[in-house]
């Protein structure tokens, strides 16, 4: 009997070993496994970087060292712009690029220009200039005209010329009536709210008001955008959408609100392919 038992439990340890090496060579095959996984998310990352790095210098411009910083430098300062490096010498070589833009503005910049602004800092600020205040007028204007005109402001496409002046695209869409509307209602809601919430903001400190205004304008106005969102033209209505250019904001304005809605014709209302800003209707 104790030679059995012995037996036994030989065989008992020899399944437990067997067992936990399986166990092991699983979890070390599942660990190269993974280990091969993130190889290859991080390849393909790099891939997309690449294709993106692409798309924003044509193929056929060569930059020097101190363009290439320079143009990181201009993408990181300004989000809400796609910047892209091209020759270009009509205005439909323009919206081309411009029609790859995805983001609220998109800036065409020819390679000489682009050198010029990286060798010299009086270049580089001119130009910069010209961006800031052009987008920072447009940025105020466009929920009046949103309000006053019905016209929404998509995007808007800016290159310059070789004068050192600028010219800009802008994409417009015509808000229906059902979400202007919606857009009113839900701004008169806000007011409402806000003008209670400064009643009782009176009763605290001074600066503490202050405070709470800025932070109930920023709540009030995000919101806003939530809801215009949610009440956008419904898949099965048609839509109408333009192109206006201009060489400054003033005049670029005054294209804006010259529109005559009514000798547009309208159009499905699908989306560009991958959100693109198509300047090429």
């Amino acid at each position: 009997m104790t030679q059995i038992n012995g037996f036994s439990a030989y065989q008992n340890h020899m399944m437990d070993a067997m067992n936990q090496k399986k166990k092991a060579d699983a979890e070390k095959t599942a660990k190269k496994a993974e280990e091969q996984e993130k190889i290859r998310a991080a390849r393909g990352k790099n891939a997309e970087k690449t294709d993106k790095a692409d798309q924003t210098v044509d193929k056929d411009v060569k930059l020097s060292e101190k363009a290439k910083a320079l143009l990181e430098e201009l993408k990181s300062k300004y989000g809400n712009m796609d910047f892209f490096i091209a020759d270009y010498s009509t205005d439909e070589e323009a919206q081309k690029y411009l029609s790859r833009g995805t983001k609220e503005f998109s800036v065409l910049i020819d390679p000489a220009t682009l050198e010029a602004m990286a060798a010299d800092e009086d270049t580089k600020a001119k130009y910069t200039d010209m961006i800031d205040k052009a987008t920072a007028q447009l940025a105020d204007i466009k929920d009046q005209l949103e309000e006053d005109e019905g016209t929404e402001v998509k995007r808007i496409g800016i290159t310059f010329n070789d004068d050192g002046t600028m010219s800009m695209f802008a994409e417009l869409e015509q808000i229906s009536e059902r979400r202007r509307e919606a857009i009113a209602k839900e701004r008169e809601a806000r007011a409402a709210e806000a003008k209670k919430a400064d009643k009782k903001a009176d009763e605290k400190a001074d600066e503490k008001k202050a405070e709470l205004d800025e932070e109930q304008k920023a709540e009030a106005e995000k919101k806003i955008q939530e809801k215009f969102a949610a009440y956008g033209d419904r898949p099965d209505e048609k839509v109408k959408r333009t192109i206006v250019s201009a060489n400054t904001v003033e005049d670029l304005i005054a294209q804006i609100k010259g529109v005559n809605w009514d000798e547009i014709k309208a159009v499905d209302n699908k989306p560009p392919v991958g959100g693109h800003f198509d300047f090429q209707m």
